[in-house]
C-alpha cells in the first residue's frame, strides 16, 4: 500500500536516473489511498471507539476490528482495471514529454498489488513493457470474491488499566472491507491465470516469491509462471535470506527495493528485441462483458459493455 511520495520511491526517483540512465515514474492510481495502513494512534483510537473494557483485566487479549473506509463510487480501490488505465496514462505522459527514450527497455517494477497491476497491464496491453520485476504479485486480488479474504494488519499494543495499574497485552487486528468486493460483477477480468492462457506474453518476467507467503500460495505462483513464456520464478527460501536483498521468506520477501533492482539489472535481460511502450486500442471479452481500451480526448480509457443485454 505504498504511495508515490513514500520515502523509498522518492529515493528511487533520485538515484535511478543517473545510476541506470532511466526515466523513473511512480503513479498514484485510482483508489491508492485505500491501500494504506493505519498509524498506531489511529489504531488506539479505533480500540477506544470500540469501548474495550475488562473486568478483571486479562494478561493478554486479541480482537479484530473493522475499519470504516471512506470509499464511494467516485473514489474507491477498484483493484484492477481503472488502476491500470491510470498507469497507462502516466506512461503516455512520459512518452509525450520524453519522446526519444529507448523503447526497447520499458521496465515495470512492483510489489504485491503493484506487481499484480503490472502483470495485468502487460497482458491486456501487449507490447507495453520489455520486462516486469515482480515481488509477490497476486494472481487474483485476495480481497475480492471468490477469495473473500479480509485485509488485516496486526498491531501489538500494551494497555494499562487506570484502576489497578495492571497491564494487558493487546493484539489488535484491523480489517479493511473494500467496496469493490460488493460491486464487482466480473471476476474473470481480474484473473491473471485466465488472460495469460488467452494471450501471448512477450515481456521478460522476473518474479520473486516468498516460500512462506500466506497471501500468494507459492506452489500456485510457481505453476502459473511455468506456463508463461519468458518468465522466471525465483523462490525466496531461507537459503536466499541474506539480510541485504531479502530479509524474509514471507509476502514481500522483506525485499530492499534498491538492492534488488541492482541485482536484477546486473543479472537478467531486461531489453526487448522490439519496440515497447505500445499503447494501442485493445478489445477483449469475458462471458459477461466486452472491454475496449482506446484513446479518447487524448487519454487512454476503458469502455465496458454488457454481453447480456
Amino acid at each position: 500500500g505504498g504511495h508515490a511520495n513514500s520515502n523509498v520511491y522518492k529515493k528511487m526517483r533520485r538515484l535511478f536516473p543517473d545510476r541506470y540512465n532511466l526515466i523513473v515514474v511512480q503513479c498514484d492510481y485510482f483508489g491508492w489511498e485505500f491501500m494504506q495502513g493505519l498509524e498506531t494512534q489511529q489504531v488506539i483510537a479505533l480500540a477506544n471507539e470500540s469501548q474495550l473494557s475488562f473486568s478483571p483485566p486479562p494478561d493478554e487479549f486479541s480482537i479484530l476490528l473493522p475499519v470504516r473506509l471512506q470509499e464511494n463510487l467516485q473514489n474507491f480501490n477498484d483493484m484492477g482495471p481503472m488502476q491500470i488505465i491510470d498507469l497507462m496514462n502516466a506512461f503516455k505522459l512520459i512518452m509525450e514529454k520524453y519522446p526519444q527514450f529507448d523503447r526497447s527497455k520499458v521496465i515495470a517494477y512492483g510489489h504485491s498489488h503493484g506487481a499484480y497491476l503490472s502483470l495485468l497491464a502487460n497482458i491486456l496491453m501487449p507490447g507495453l513493457f520489455s520486462a516486469i520485476i515482480d515481488i509477490s504479485a497476486m494472481l487474483y486480488p485476495v480481497y475480492m470474491p471468490p477469495s473473500n479474504l479480509f485485509r488485516r494488519l496486526i498491531y501489538p499494543l500494551t494497555r494499562t488499566e487506570n484502576a489497578t495499574g495492571k497491564q494487558t497485552k493487546l493484539t489488535i487486528g484491523v480489517r479493511f472491507d473494500y467496496l469493490i468486493a460488493k460491486i464487482n460483477q466480473d471476476t474473470t477480468l481480474y484473473d491473471l491465470r485466465h488472460w495469460y492462457k488467452m494471450r501471448n506474453n512477450s515481456a521478460h518476467i522476473i518474479s520473486f516469491q516468498g516460500a512462506d507467503d500466506t497471501m500468494v500460495p507459492p506452489d500456485q505462483k510457481k505453476e502459473f509462471l511455468s506456463k508463461v513464456d519468458h518468465a522466471t520464478c525465483v523462490m525466496v527460501d531461507a537459503s536466499k535470506v541474506d539480510n541485504k536483498i531479502f530479509s524474509s521468506t514471507e509476502h514481500g520477501c522483506g525485499a530492499d527495493y534498491l538492492e534488488l533492482f541492482q541485482h536484477v539489472w546486473e543479472t537478467y535481460d531486461l531489453t526487448a528485441d522490439h519496440e515497447c511502450g505500445v499503447l494501442e486500442g485493445q478489445s477483449f471479452e469475458t462471458d459477461s462483458f466486452r472491454y475496449d481500451i482506446c484513446r479518447l480526448a487524448d487519454r487512454m480509457r476503458m469502455f465496458v459493455t454488457s454481453r447480456n443485454c
